[in-house]
């Protein structure tokens, strides 16, 4: 059965994550409306920028919670497009292979979800602002490492990570337990590696 909280928590994370965006595309059209026309030049790049930055968020939701991620493969520069729009702007910067022959490395439905779950988990592990480094090594999916001053998660991200129940989940948590849902459905599990400035999301086979 569907559980009803884990749906109230994953629209609450959803809107969260759009709000700001599309907030500040409200405010431009309010300061549009309310001051002299000649500030459109001032105000026109920023909704422009606020627009882009909430279309990108959508986009990569859609891929990673939504359906449309759903088809049977995916090559690593499709994914890497996705991805880069999420970062893009924002104070991670991401680190994605760009050699010919990992670009054209497919992943299946289920692990390519996986990998774009971990680059937001990752990005997420660096509240001061980092890098988020994306490794094709050989594994079912490839390693996601968070790189940047005070690179952890946090703890209720982390209690998630390690089968937390459903009750105590909430808005910040939601999208770890997904990704550890999507992980048994794509038969891998996902390994947390912490370090010094730095922690990195592994995944094995199942069995």
């Amino acid at each position: 059965d569907i559980d009803m909280r884990v749906l109230e928590l994953v629209c609450s994370r959803l809107c969260h994550d759009l709000v700001g965006p599309v907030g500040a595309v409200n405010n431009g059209i309010e300061l549009l409306e309310d001051f002299d026309p000649s500030m459109a030049d001032d105000v026109l790049p920023l909704l422009q920028n606020s627009a882009r930055q909430a279309w990108r968020r959508l986009d990569f939701f859609r891929m990673t919670f939504g359906a449309a991620g759903g088809r049977d493969s995916w090559a690593m520069a499709e994914l890497g497009r996705y991805t880069a729009g999420w970062f893009e702007g924002g104070k991670v910067t991401l680190d994605w292979p760009n050699d010919p022959q990992t670009q054209a490395l497919e992943l299946d439905g289920p692990r390519a979800k996986v990998l774009l779950h971990l680059t937001l988990i990752a990005g997420e592990a660096l509240p001061r602002g980092g890098t988020v480094a994306v490794a094709a090594d050989g594994g079912p999916v490839p390693t996601v490492t968070a790189e940047g001053r005070g690179a952890a998660l946090h703890h209720q991200v982390d209690a998630a990570m390690n089968g937390a129940a459903v009750e105590d989940l909430d808005a910040r948590s939601i999208q770890a337990h997904l990704a550890v849902l999507m992980a048994a459905r794509a038969k891998v599990r996902i390994a947390v590696e912490p370090g010094t400035d730095r922690l990195s999301l592994r995944c094995r086979p199942l069995g």
